[in-house]
């Protein structure tokens, strides 16, 4: 029998899950639940700890601290730090801190820096915010919080009114651990900031993108020594640019950025049923398979409402774009558009982000995908199919509090 895997999932129902996932084996058909451990912290019933709207967690990568963001406490966002038990995943939370800005809709945990440093990133509140991290996994609190403000950096970009100020989305560590890439939707720019041994950032360059893309998220390709590929999602207008980064050679790694290719678009060729115009649409979460091979591209067709979408009406897709290896680009007319399972996906991720110890069986060298799909109130977990990258749905869950996330334990 294959041994589960374990994911936490936050969202705009105030609570985190903490769901279990049995692939098939021996006949016996794939399995999605919700687990409660039986005993010992906050995880032994449905954490309510984090807030209205724990829509962003990140995990250490010993998988040893859960962090969560709650976006909608205002006028300032709180992030919530838990202890995370090693055998039943019940969560101890240890304190709540505020992320001084308004919205903090995603963080990150420096964990190459001495001390260890967590940044959020405050979309309304333009802000990018360290707090210091001790050693017990906890913010230190007598420690100054260092805040990065973009307000003076940037033009706000054409569009009418979703780009009326800087609107940071993302702050994504590289494959070098060295180099912060802040995709700021307000003013079409990533701003790049360098990480030094200590956790200090300091501003490196802004990369400029098409007035009116709406930069939300990034993701890097598998790297080599020298140079990597990154990907960027524009939410606005619903399309990918591609980036050269290389490296220099220095103690810093100093990061450069070549465009390769720019305005992509992950729209089908037109919206279907009852689908709305594609003006409404916005693209959501960036992944490059672990192989490097697809890049893969959540489009959403109706616009985002935390509290009323609905499942009912037709499933959104995902874009899957082949990417050549050699050259890091991808390649438009090999397109794929798959269902992604539901309405309004937010997030997805790959299984090779789990990093828990699993024993060998039947499935285990398979590769699954977790999505978490907004407006359906579900989670979906597919199988990632190794001819060609696309999906195939195993299990899902429903009643999840609405899910931005879905993190692999």
């Amino acid at each position: 029998m294959a041994e589960p895997y374990h994911l936490f999932v936050g969202g705009y129902g105030g609570c985190i899950y903490t769901l279990e996932f049995t692939p098939p084996s021996q006949g016996k058909k794939a399995t999605l639940t919700e687990t409660r451990p039986s005993s010992g912290g906050e995880g032994s019933t449905v954490v309510k700890s984090a807030g209205a709207a724990p829509t962003w967690l990140t995990l250490s990568s010993d998988r040893a601290y859960l962090y969560a963001t709650d976006e909608w406490n205002e006028p300032q966002g709180l992030l919530t730090a838990y202890k995370v038990d090693p055998k039943t995943l019940a969560l101890k939370k240890l304190s709540t801190v505020s992320s001084l800005g308004m919205w903090p809709c995603h963080s990150s945990l420096l964990e190459h820096t001495h001390p260890r440093k967590f940044v959020s990133t405050n979309y309304k509140g333009s802000l990018i915010v360290v707090h210091q991290v001790k050693e017990d996994g906890d913010f230190d609190t007598e420690v100054e919080t260092v805040v990065h403000s973009l307000a003076e950096r940037g033009t706000p970009g054409p569009h009418s009114w979703r780009q009326t100020q800087q609107h940071p989305h993302e702050a994504h560590v590289d494959p070098t651990a060295k180099a912060l890439v802040v995709s700021d939707l307000g003013t079409d720019d990533l701003r790049v900031y360098l990480i030094s041994p200590s956790g200090t950032l300091t501003h490196h360059v802004d990369v400029a993108l098409t007035p009116s893309s709406g930069p939300r998220h990034v993701a890097f390709s598998p790297p080599t020594v020298s140079r990597s590929t990154l990907y960027v999602l524009n939410e606005l207008s619903n399309s990918v640019s591609v980036f050269r980064v290389t490296y220099a050679d220095n103690e810093a790694s100093t990061p450069s950025f070549e465009l390769l290719q720019d305005s992509i678009s992950t729209l089908p060729d037109a919206p279907k049923g009852t689908q709305s115009p594609f003006e409404r649409w916005h693209a959501s979460e960036i992944k490059v398979h672990p192989s490097g091979k697809w890049l893969y591209i959540a489009n959403r067709a109706e616009d985002h409402d935390p509290l009323n979408g609905t499942k009912e009406g037709e499933n959104d897709s995902v874009a899957i774009f082949p990417i050549d290896i050699d050259t890091g680009k991808v390649e438009p007319k090999g397109r794929k558009l798959i269902d992604c399972g539901g309405r309004g996906p937010r997030h997805f991720a790959f299984s090779t982000e789990s990093k828990r110890e699993r024993k060998g069986g039947d499935g285990e060298e398979d590769l699954w995908v977790a999505i978490a799909v907004h407006d359906s109130d579900e989670v979906v977990l597919s199988k990632v199919k190794e001819e060609d990258g696309t999906w195939e749905e195993m299990a899902r869950l429903d009643g999840l509090g609405r899910p931005g996330i879905a993190l692999w334990v």
